[in-house]
């Protein structure tokens, strides 16, 4: 089954608990489509309809006034995935530029890549991490293969 992802919904955490941003992810796909269609020519078609069923981007995704106007324009929900982000981090901060599907580890301040298997980490090559190191109790710095922790 071929299904797309049109928007993304940003849920703020309770002033007690620390900062977080949850995303729903609601996907669509043509009602009727043509055997032909491509992923990418759904999604353009998709985020269009998105832009004209809520033109200032206030309504919630998930309301019946929505759907029922992607329904209008050929689209039908399929499905909404939440996904969790982990708390904000105080330490955390990057310069580094990363390769697609690349992330920093912010126990590390390595540039990491999931395998499916497991988490394979190397030194980030471009720019500068900030973070907690925790096995050290120590925030960090890392430029490099260069990593400083220090509380002063």
């Amino acid at each position: 089954m071929r299904w797309i992802a049109v928007a993304a919904i940003l849920a703020l955490g309770v002033a007690d608990t620390p900062a977080r941003a949850d995303t729903d992810q609601f996907d669509f796909d043509l009602i009727h489509r043509p055997a032909r269609t491509t992923d990418s020519q759904v999604n353009a078609g998709v985020q269009v309809a998105t832009k004209a069923c809520d033109p200032t981007g206030r309504l919630s995704y998930g309301s019946r006034i929505f759907m029922s106007c992607m329904r209008t324009k050929g689209y039908k929900f399929l499905r909404v995935e939440h996904k969790k982000s982990p708390p904000s981090d105080p330490y955390f901060s990057s310069s580094a530029k990363l390769a697609p599907g690349h992330f920093i580890d912010h126990d590390n301040g390595m540039d990491c890549q999931h395998m499916g298997w497991g988490e394979v980490c190397s030194t980030p090559t471009n720019g500068t991490v900030h973070y907690f190191n925790p096995d050290e109790g120590l925030p960090c710095t890392r430029t490099g293969a260069v990593e400083i922790c220090s509380n002063l």
